[in-house]
């Protein structure tokens, strides 16, 4: 094992080791992890329209989340810190609850080229128009299972955002039209973290937020509030899993991209390690509703478009699309 703190907590090393992938784990992190932002990353988000996010509420609560604005809006000042700014809240979207020093996860997706970069960090400040992010960590992730899209930005719409459009509620129990929403989705996005210490004897706190893909159907609802849905070989980091070893909170975010519906969930995940029922299961997880949170046309953001299914999404009992794009994958990027 290489000198010096390992950039990966308890729960991501204990993990690895059940799997038996630490030591390979191990190398890959230190290639892949870096404690500032990279100009190729900074240009990266400086051409989106969306960031997805992580955050706390006052209760401890996980929530995933997305903040929308033209090109430009996130910017990196300097390679230790990540800018938003205007920073606009749609109702629901949980920004409400950030204060300074709070953790935050955030992920920057071209979901047309599956590129995506993962940055995540602590609230440095956050004011009524823009938020100021201190970095922790900086990193990309591969473009598997990601299903290709070309995003549109309803600029017109922008100045909507954060008025209250119809908004519904709940605790546990799925209605009708949230079990619709998660069982034709092909693409979420899923916060989790970690609180404890590292192995270095340095404290820490932080968030993730990381995009779950497959086939329309790859998520299934069982029950009034339960979710599961298969995982997928990936490059062996195990973020995700790594923090629900130590914390089974989790935030889940879906969207609408014909319509810019969201919803949002929040409550407990673990893993099966022995269930592989589902295509292409390494294991399942599974997701317990706490509460939740749907907004009609929250996001001016649409893909009119045709999809394009990822080649790596396992084949099975679900909705399948011809339209497939060929995808080259970067051996130095992270698929967890």
């Amino acid at each position: 094992m290489p000198d010096g703190p390992s950039p990966f907590h308890p729960g991501e090393q204990k993990i690895q080791t059940l799997v038996g992938a630490r030591n390979v784990s191990e190398a890959l992190g230190r290639s892949w992890h870096k404690k500032k932002i990279l100009p190729a990353t900074a240009n990266f988000c400086a051409r989106q329209s969306l960031l997805y996010f992580a955050s706390r509420d006052t209760e401890g609560n996980i929530w995933a989340s997305a903040l929308v604005g033209e090109p430009g809006f996130v910017t990196s000042p300097d390679s230790a810190h990540l800018h938003v700014s205007p920073l606009r809240r749609f109702h629901g979207g949980m920004l409400q609850v950030l204060f300074p020093g709070d953790p935050i996860g955030t992920t920057a997706i071209v979901l047309e080229t599956r590129q995506r970069e993962r940055i995540n960090g602590t609230v440095e400040s956050v004011t009524a128009d823009d938020l100021t992010i201190a970095v922790q960590t900086s990193f990309s992730s591969c473009p598997k299972f990601i299903q290709a899209r070309k995003l549109d930005l309803l600029t017109e719409e922008l100045g909507k955002v954060g008025e209250i459009f119809p908004v519904h509620r709940g605790d546990h129990e799925l209605g009708q039209e949230e079990r619709a929403f998660i069982e034709r989705a092909d693409f979420f996005m899923m916060a989790t973290g970690y609180e404890g210490p590292l192995p270095n004897g340095d404290g820490y706190a932080g968030l993730d937020v990381s995009h779950r893909g497959g086939q329309p159907g790859f998520v299934q609802v069982d029950g009034p509030g339960t979710l599961r849905w298969p995982d997928y070989l990936g490059n062996l980091t195990f973020t995700t899993l790594g923090n629900l070893m130590e914390d089974p909170r989790a935030g889940i975010f879906l969207m609408d991209f014909a319509t810019g519906d969201t919803l949002q969930l929040t409550g407990r995940a673990q893993i099966l390690f022995d269930n592989h029922d589902m295509p292409g299961a390494e294991r399942t997880i599974e997701f317990v509703t706490e509460r939740w949170v749907r907004v009609e046309s929250a996001l001016p953001i649409r893909a009119p478009g045709p999809v394009g299914y990822s080649p790596f999404n396992p084949r099975g009992p679900y909705q399948f699309s011809e339209d497939l794009v060929k995808v080259t994958l970067h051996p130095m990027l992270v698929c967890d």
